[in-house]
């Protein structure tokens, strides 16, 4: 028989390792259920996307498309998705994310960017607000990125802000207000030692003026913008200063510098040189060379334009040559098919327009679907959380109450063992005073203090037996699986099989007696007693009768009076005890 002490510590390290276990598992669980696999696959890919920005950048742009819903990515990821996408479109003139994806990021950023971050995407929000015609809101944003820029000495990020505050106001026929804004940006970009904005700035400045009719003005501003470009531009940047050249000259009236520079601009970049070739032709137009002008005309038709209006806008001056030329059905043909092509270019673009509109709304519809699940499933998650943090607080309570009851059980029979050794050691003293008095009867000594020391060890025994008696009385009426033998034991039931007493009960039995009854289970667990005579003297101790004792082991009376006769043998009781159940009462 196992000692009930160290089956109840085994089986307290056992229930809270296999709580703790249980916590660990559901915190991983927990956290791995708050982060799917899927949104993994897309961090990953704009981690791969931001190490390409620079050396790849298509590769890069066609990674951050394949990210299908990054607003349903936490807020840092998805503000990371739209940064980078910002930085595409100004590199490889890619679209913009959507105003409400770069809200979410502006909000980010707010709380955790930088004033150059939230600066940056500000701009990039003003740019898609612009795309979606709204130049108020664009130019509120504007403001106050570069208010934010110029706050962290970002002086670069704030000559391309007061840039594009300027395109907006060229935008609205503002020349004059753009004119100011680009002298702004130059001014800004020139702090920050980028020689090439800063001359496109200029240019920019000299453009205005020309628009205005200042004529002088914008010559000034365009050398100062070709000297700044011939340090720094390629042969594409030097380009487009000539070709600002030439239409200044050409508003001048002064056709031949005007040729010379356009024809310039070619030379530097001959690929996208149909606007020179268009002005060229406007030059020999207006000296009644209608061949040459008709020849520079067809130059530009056949060459590419970087300016989409270019090639339109040639039909226009086919009509006006052929009508200064007296062609005038060809001049109605031409009119008519500029007309036609501006229809079907507004056409075009109201329909990608329209395209565009239904591609966002249909975006925007499925993010909302998708977060509305994403919500529900937050919610279901929620609710499961909340199930398991209840049932792990229930099954920790059953626990501690299990534990405080094992404690107390422990602590009792702690208790009846130091009362039940004192009681030995009384009754050891006791009877070695009965044996000194009856010696020193003989002597005739005086035997009045022993006497007293003798009457004071019987009441000390008296009240140790009571208390003893008491304290397993409260244990024994406590213990449930005393209650159940009480109520099978006055049962017969019928076409019974087997002892009603399963192993676990008995396992319950036998540390009831450890409790109890110390000294006699470590008598009976010392001695080689058989399973049922083991069986037997338990139910003895407990005092249940022999026709009880019958029905809880399933035994016959006879059998039972064998095992009984075994026990006893067994035990070496003494055969002035007629019964085990009295033997055991005066151990107790």
């Amino acid at each position: 028989m196992r000692n009930n002490s160290f089956l109840c510590s085994v089986k307290k390290r056992w229930s809270m390792d296999n709580i703790k276990s249980i916590i660990v598992l559901l915190f991983f669980w927990l956290a791995a259920g708050c982060t799917s696999s899927e949104i993994q696959k897309e961090v990953s890919l704009i981690n791969q996307a931001e190490s390409l920005l620079q050396s790849d950048p298509h590769q890069a742009h066609a990674l951050l498309d394949s990210v299908k819903y990054p607003e349903e990515l936490s807020m840092k990821q998805g503000a990371r998705w739209c940064m980078l996408v910002g930085k595409l479109a100004d590199s490889i003139s890619t679209p913009l994310p959507y105003t409400y994806q770069l809200n979410l990021a502006d909000k980010y950023f707010q709380r955790h960017g930088s004033p150059t971050e939230q600066a940056q995407v500000k701009l990039y929000l003003g740019r898609a607000y612009m795309d979606d015609s709204n130049p108020e809101k664009a130019m509120q944003l504007y403001c106050d990125a570069l208010e934010l820029a110029l706050s962290d000495s970002a002086f670069n990020l704030a000559g391309y802000v007061s840039s594009y505050m300027a395109d907006l106001y060229e935008y609205q026929n503002s020349y004059l207000l753009a004119l100011r804004k680009y002298y702004d940006a130059a001014m800004f970009f020139n702090k920050a030692n980028n020689k090439k904005s800063e001359a496109y700035a200029y240019f920019d400045m000299g453009k205005q003026y020309a628009f205005t009719d200042s004529l002088d003005m914008a010559l000034a501003n365009m050398s100062h913008a070709d000297s700044l470009m011939l340090a720094v531009g390629d042969s594409i940047d030097i380009a487009v200063i000539y070709n600002g050249y030439g239409n200044i000259f050409f508003l001048r009236n002064n056709y031949g510098k005007a040729e010379y520079y356009l024809k310039k601009s070619i030379q530097y970049n001959p690929k996208t040189s149909a606007p020179c070739y268009s002005v060229l032709s406007r030059v020999y137009f207006n000296k009644e060379e209608y061949d040459v002008a008709r020849m520079y005309l067809d130059y530009s038709q056949k060459s590419k334009s970087n300016n989409p209006k270019t090639h339109i806008d040639n039909l226009y001056k086919y009509s006006m040559l052929e009508s200064e030329e007296g062609n005038y059905r060809k001049a109605y043909e031409y009119m008519k098919h500029y007309v036609d092509t501006l229809r079907m270019d507004l056409q075009r673009k109201n329909e990608l327009r329209l395209l565009e509109v239904e591609k966002k709304y249909n975006h925007t519809k499925a993010t909302l679907e998708n977060i509305h699940l994403k919500k529900l499933k937050a919610r279901i998650f929620a609710g499961i959380v909340f199930l398991i943090l209840v049932l792990i607080i229930i099954v920790a309570v059953f626990f501690l109450l299990l534990n405080r009851k094992k404690i107390e059980l422990l602590t009792t029979q702690k208790y009846i063992s130091d009362m039940d050794e004192e009681l030995t050691t009384n009754k050891v003293r006791m009877k070695k005073l009965l044996a000194e008095i009856d010696e020193e009867k003989q002597k005739n000594v005086d035997l009045d203090s022993k006497i007293k020391l003798l009457a004071e060890n019987e009441k000390n025994v008296e009240r140790l037996n009571a208390l003893l008696v008491e304290k397993r009385k409260q244990l024994l009426e406590s213990d449930p699986i005393l209650k159940k033998m009480q109520k099978l034991a006055g049962k017969n039931i019928p076409q019974q099989t087997q002892s009603p007493l399963n192993a676990i009960d008995w396992q319950n039995i036998i540390a009831l007696i450890d409790m109890a009854y110390p000294k006699i289970f470590r008598i009976i667990s010392s001695s080689r007693l058989s399973e049922e005579e083991g069986k037997l003297c338990y139910l003895s101790i407990l005092g249940f009768s022999t026709a009880d004792i019958s029905l809880l082991l399933y035994t016959p009376k006879s059998t039972l009076y064998k095992n009984r006769q075994r026990a006893k043998a067994k035990l070496q009781i003494p055969n002035n005890y007629a019964s085990l159940e009295e033997y055991f009462a005066d151990l107790t």
